[in-house]
């Protein structure tokens, strides 16, 4: 199902990929998902995904799933899977369903497994795991075939068996699909796609001995519940080729098809998962929700503006991205008059404003993480200019120049009765850059409530006051 026709929002090459599958009868209907590891909060960068994924379910009439790949139990928890719950209601999604888990088919991949196996694509290994990085070659040198690699069939059945029966220990032996060691991409070279871990899961219990890797469970899960595109960043580009093959040689009815976007980065923000574990497990930050990490957990427990959405809920967020997209809408008469569409940063119609709880802070202009807190009228939300980082710098220097800009007596009619804004001007476009980076793939405003719990916003020293 097409976008309506009235809903313009910007295209990318996804959504003219969809809209060529639909229009070719390819799919009828678009199922996406969100398939984050239970091994951590979410942070910024995994915002984009989850608008993505659900942002093109919604505005496809489709569906998305919520499915936890949790082939890790060493490094995974339960608390885990429900802080990404959390997140992605916080954000304002909702997925299809119950949520899923990859653990949910370890029944249907240890047959895939072994029927790989019975085809000859798939072999036990007792080398060693240094002995298999020495064997699997460089960029620019061929790797060299294991001596398990030409194992029979029935011997390789027998084999696997006992490693699922708990029969091994770990990093004895591993199941490896049978490739190519000449090829490219080191990702091609007979990778391990089953293991054995004697580790408890947060799902499963203690059932499994062996578990599946990340590689072989995502594209057969993304199979198995019919996914028509699978999103993901682009360091899982030379990956495709593991995914197309091992969906080529099994017997499943669905084909997914992979397609790659880049991934979110902020300059002087650490984004990595490793690294970030590394600061919480070293005790460097009070945990994943400290202000200072770059977790939603943790941005939304600096606090920020809040923006009642009507009846429904109070929702923590810049009101730089608040006016950017009541402009996009709705043109640049909203941002005159918030009020008459949404409730906006107070409420127009009863004069309410809101109270230092809804603030998240206290009152002054502090700068908490990338919002700054001003009184609301002082922040231009009301003037007939849409908030714009351009727009910002200049109407910077118009207000700290020696020959401000002579203003008309309409302008200066309009703005009577409106206070003159704040003229910290720089925080003001150093927080904008970050919406529009945030929200660069979301074309819709999060509607979201539930202000951070524990902790007060960080703060941030003032700048100095600008003279003129």
């Amino acid at each position: 199902m097409r976008m309506a026709e009235t809903d313009h929002r910007p295209t990318n090459f996804i959504r003219q990929i969809i809209d060529k599958d639909l229009a070719n009868g390819v799919h009828d209907t678009i199922k996406t998902r969100f398939p984050p590891e239970p091994n951590g909060f979410l942070h910024i960068g995994h915002a984009k995904s989850i608008c993505l994924n659900f942002g093109i379910a919604q505005d496809y009439q489709g569906t998305c799933n919520l499915r936890f790949d949790d082939t890790n139990p060493a490094k995974e928890d339960i608390s885990f899977v429900n802080s990404i719950k959390e997140d992605v209601h916080w954000l304002g999604f909702e997925w299809d369903g119950e949520e899923r888990y990859s653990s949910n088919y370890f029944d249907q991949l240890h047959g895939f497994a072994k029927e790989l196996i019975s085809k000859g694509l798939a072999y036990v290994d007792f080398s060693s795991q240094d002995a298999m990085r020495e064997m699997r070659g460089t960029l620019t040198e061929a790797g060299k075939n294991s001596p398990y690699r030409d194992t029979d069939i029935e011997t390789n059945l027998r084999e696997f068996e006992k490693m699922t029966a708990g029969e091994y220990k770990e990093g004895e032996c591993s199941l490896r699909a049978k490739i190519d060691m000449s090829s490219p991409f080191m990702c091609m070279r007979d990778p391990v796609i089953y293991r054995v871990k004697h580790a408890h899961h947060h799902q499963t219990g203690d059932k499994w001995c062996v578990y599946p890797m990340y590689d072989f469970t995502h594209c057969i899960s993304d199979a198995i519940e019919g996914i028509t595109h699978s999103l993901c960043t682009l360091e899982f580009q030379d990956n495709r080729r593991l995914y197309d093959w091992v969906i080529e040689n099994i017997t499943i009815d669905c084909a997914p098809r992979q397609y790659e976007f880049s991934r979110l980065n902020l300059e002087y923000t650490v984004l990595s998962k490793r690294r970030l574990i590394q600061l919480v497990e070293e005790n460097h930050v009070s945990g994943w929700d400290d202000p200072r990490m770059p977790t939603v957990a943790g941005l939304r427990r600096r606090g920020g503006w809040a923006l009642p959405r009507g009846r429904e809920r109070v929702l923590p967020v810049p009101p730089g991205a608040f006016r950017l997209r009541l402009h996009r809408e709705h043109g640049r008469a909203a941002c005159a008059a918030p009020g008459r569409l949404v409730h906006g940063l107070h409420d127009v119609s009863a004069g309410r404003q809101p109270q230092h709880g809804q603030l998240g802070g206290q009152r002054g202009n502090a700068v908490h993480g990338h919002c700054v807190h001003a009184r609301p009228h002082a922040r231009g939300l009301a003037t007939s200019q849409p908030y714009h980082p351009a727009a910002a710098a200049r109407r910077f220097r118009e207000r700290h120049s020696h020959q401000p800009r002579r203003r008309s007596v309409r302008q200066r009619l309009a703005q009577r009765h409106v206070p003159r804004p704040s003229g910290r001007r720089v925080w003001q476009l150093l927080h904008a850059v970050l919406d529009v980076a945030v929200r660069a793939t979301a074309h819709q405003l999060v509607p979201r409530s539930a202000l951070g719990e524990g902790g007060g916003p960080l703060r941030v020293p003032r700048p100095a006051r600008l003279h003129h």
